[in-house]
C-alpha cells in the first residue's frame, strides 16, 4: 500500500550545478524526504544543469526561474558601490521573479517553502506572496560577504519562518553578524554520505613507503593549504623525507590569478616537490582516502565541514583546527587532533605524533568511525529536518 503524502514542498536550491557540499547535501535531503517521508516535492532552479539533471534522475519535479544571488563581496575599492547597486538589483528580479512565480504555483497547492540558499531572496518573497511558511537552510558564510541578503531587517521581523543552521558555530555567525533572534535558529548537523568508502583503519598499513596525508577543498586562502605546506616543510626540516600531502581540488582564481601559483611558489621555496602532490578536482575521494593515513582540515572558519566527517568515516586521523565548527566535530585526542590555526610547528608535532604512534591513530580512526556512525547520518539528518517542516506547516 502506498503512504498518503503528507506535504507538498516547494525546495529551492543556490545553484543549477553540484558544486560543493551544500547541494550535494541537498540532493540527499530531498531524495530521503520523496522516497522515506512520502512527501511530494518540488524544486525551483536559477537553470538547467546537473543538478536538475540529477533531479530527473531522481523522478522530482522541478521548474527554472533566473533568480538571482543578492550578496557581493566588499573589495575596497572604488567598484563597492556598483557591487551594492547589482545585488540590490538582484534583489528587486527576484521579487518579480516571486510575484509571476506565485500566480504558476498558486494551483500547486504548496504547504511550505524549504530554501537550501544562503544568498538569494527569491523563497522569502515566494512565502509572503503565497502565504504559507518556510524552512531556511543555512550552510555556509564568509567573512569577506557584507551583504547577504537586502531585506535581513523584514526577515528578521518575519513569525513565518525558521532558519537552520549547520553549527553551533553558524548559529552564533547568525545571531552576531545578522542578528537573527536566536529562538528563531534551529541547529541540525549535517548527514554525509561518503560514497565508494570500505575503509577499516587504514592507517594500520606500514609507512614503509611514507604517510599520506590528504588536503581536500578548492585551492584558496579560506581553505588553508599554506599552513599544511609550511607544516610539511618544518616537518622535512626535521629529517622526515617521506611524508606527503596530496592537494585534492580545483583552484579558485582571484583578481585573475589561480591560487594554485601561490601554493606552488610556497612548494618551490621549500624544495617540496618531490612530497606536495596536486590531485586537482578529485571525482573519487573515497579510492584516494585509501591511500591515504591523515585528513587536514586547516580552514579559516568552516561552517559545518563536510570533508572533516568524510575523513572519519573512512577511518583517517583527522587533524583540524580550533576554528568555524571543525570543534564540535572533532575532540581532541579522542576521535582526532586539534591544533590552534596558523600555529604550523603544532600541525607538524600532531603530525609527527601519528607518525610515531600508531596506537594512538588507531584508536583516534576507531573513535572518528563511531562518532560519525552517531552523529552525522543522513538519517538523523533528515529525520529532524523532516521534523521541523512538519512543525512549521503546522
Amino acid at each position: 500500500m502506498i503512504k498518503e503524502i503528507d506535504m507538498r514542498i516547494l525546495a529551492i536550491t543556490q545553484s543549477k550545478d553540484i558544486i560543493g557540499g551544500a547541494n550535494r547535501s541537498f540532493l540527499d535531503v530531498l531524495d530521503a524526504l520523496k522516497n522515506i517521508y512520502h512527501h511530494d516535492v518540488i524544486v525551483l532552479s536559477p537553470g538547467e544543469g546537473n543538478f536538475t539533471d540529477e533531479l530527473q534522475r531522481m523522478g522530482i519535479e522541478y521548474i527554472c526561474a533566473d533568480y538571482r544571488q543578492v550578496s557581493f563581496v566588499r573589495m575596497g575599492d572604488l567598484k563597492d558601490p556598483v557591487r551594492y547597486l547589482i545585488a540590490t538589483l538582484n534583489d528587486i528580479n527576484n521579487l518579480k521573479k516571486a510575484c509571476a512565480l506565485s500566480k504558476q504555483l498558486k494551483n500547486k497547492e504548496i504547504d511550505i517553502i524549504y530554501i537550501n540558499d544562503t544568498t538569494n531572496t527569491i523563497g522569502y518573497y515566494l512565502s509572503k506572496k503565497l502565504r504559507i511558511p518556510y524552512v531556511w537552510h543555512f550552510r555556509g558564510y564568509h567573512s569577506s560577504i557584507r551583504k547577504y541578503m537586502l531585506c535581513e531587517r523584514r526577515f528578521r521581523k518575519s513569525n513565518r519562518g525558521l532558519v537552520v543552521a549547520i553549527s553551533n558555530a553558524m548559529k552564533e555567525y547568525m545571531v552576531n553578524y545578522r542578528k537573527i533572534l536566536p529562538q528563531n535558529i534551529k541547529v541540525i548537523y549535517n548527514g554525509v554520505v561518503n560514497a565508494g568508502v570500505e575503509i577499516c583503519q587504514p592507517w594500520e598499513k606500514s609507512i614503509v613507503d611514507g604517510l599520506h596525508c590528504v588536503h581536500c577543498g578548492h585551492l584558496s586562502e579560506a581553505k588553508g593549504q599554506l599552513e599544511s605546506i609550511q607544516a610539511l616543510a618544518i616537518l622535512r626540516d626535521r629529517g622526515y623525507k617521506n611524508i606527503y600531502l596530496h592537494l585534492a581540488g580545483s583552484p579558485l582564481i582571484s583578481h585573475g590569478k589561480s591560487y594554485k601559483d601561490i601554493l606552488e611558489n610556497e612548494v618551490y621555496k621549500y624544495s617540496l616537490q618531490d612530497q606536495v602532490i596536486f590531485e586537482g578536482e578529485v571525482e573519487n575521494m573515497g579510492m584516494l582516502r585509501e591511500k591515504m593515513q591523515i585528513e587536514l582540515m586547516c580552514s579559516v572558519a568552516e561552517p559545518f565541514g563536510r570533508v572533516t566527517v568524510e575523513g572519519m568515516q573512512a577511518g583517517l586521523v583527522v587533524i583540524g583546527c580550533d576554528t568555524g565548527a571543525t570543534p564540535e566535530i572533532i575532540q581532541d585526542k579522542i576521535n582526532g587532533l586539534i591544533y590552534h590555526r596558523g600555529n604550523t610547528i603544532e600541525l607538524a608535532d600532531k603530525i609527527e605524533q601519528i607518525y610515531n604512534n600508531h596506537e594512538l591513530g588507531n584508536l583516534l580512526s576507531s573513535s572518528a568511525i563511531h562518532t560519525t556512525m552517531v552523529n552525522f547520518t543522513m538519517e538523523e539528518n533528515v529525520r529532524q529536518i523532516n521534523e521541523v517542516l512538519v512543525q512549521m506547516r503546522k
